[in-house]
Order: C-alpha cells, then structure tokens, then sequence
C-alpha cells in the first residue's frame, strides 16, 4: 500500500523568474559614479557599526533549526537575457567641459547577453554568455 509521506519532510520551495530585458542604455557621470561610491561606503560603515551593538533582551535557544533546514528547501533562479547593454562615462567634475558639459571617457556595450542565477539553499551559482564586448576610450 502506497503510504502518503509525513507532513514537512520534503518541502520545496521553487522560484522561477525568466526577464527579457530591453535594449539599455545607461549615462554614467563621474559625480554619479562618486556620489554611489561613497553611498556604499556609508552603508558599509553603518552595517559594521549595527553589528557592533546587537541589543541582548533574551536568550532562547531553538534546537530544531538544522532539521527545518534539511525539511526546507529552497529553489530561486533568474534567467535574464538583453540584445544590448550599453554604457557611457563622462567626467563632469574636473573642470574640463566638452560640447555637452562634460569630457566623454569612454564607452562600453555588449550584446547578446543572457545568464541565470541560481540559488539552492546555501549554494549560489552565477552564470553569463554574451556574443561581444566592445570597449571604446574617448578621452583622447
């Protein structure tokens, strides 16, 4: 006789996400590029001070967390693919300003890009194929 398997023993939870991204195109600023710099930084610096004072109100003690673990699976993974990723950097705070108030550095654009991450409990896998990678330095 065909038993039903006990409740929680092999919970899976899948996630499936599939994006077929536009064409992109990002503008990037020397003052963005600062201004997102020093943003992280500010995060990092609060994250490790946080960390520092973890209030203690109680202490409770959960034996079962390996097990729920092992109960619990967990499946995420994103697949993503772009005909056209295209980046442009110009310098606007060194006092240099070309036709468009700013001095263009260079340029970057791939295309035919597609990858997946995955995520399966603690394993993280990244993987990413693109068809070319053009690099173009303008600051001449």
């Amino acid at each position: 006789p065909d038993q039903a398997p006990a409740t929680g023993e092999d919970d899976t939870h899948k996630i499936f996400v599939h994006a077929t991204l536009p064409r992109l195109a990002f503008n990037l600023t020397s003052s963005a590029v600062r201004l997102v710099t020093r943003l992280r930084v500010s995060w990092s610096q609060t994250k490790r001070r946080q960390a520092v004072h973890i209030p203690r109100k109680s202490h409770r003690l959960n034996l079962d967390t390996n097990l729920d673990k092992k109960k619990q699976a967990t499946l995420f993974e994103f697949q993503f693919s772009a005909p056209l990723i295209s980046f442009r950097l110009e310098n606007d705070i060194d006092g240099r300003r070309g036709a468009h108030g700013a001095t263009a550095l260079g340029r970057l654009a791939i295309e035919g890009i597609s990858g997946t991450y995955s995520k399966n409990n603690s394993k993280v896998n990244f993987f990413a194929r693109l068809h070319s990678l053009h690099a173009i330095d303008l600051y001449q």
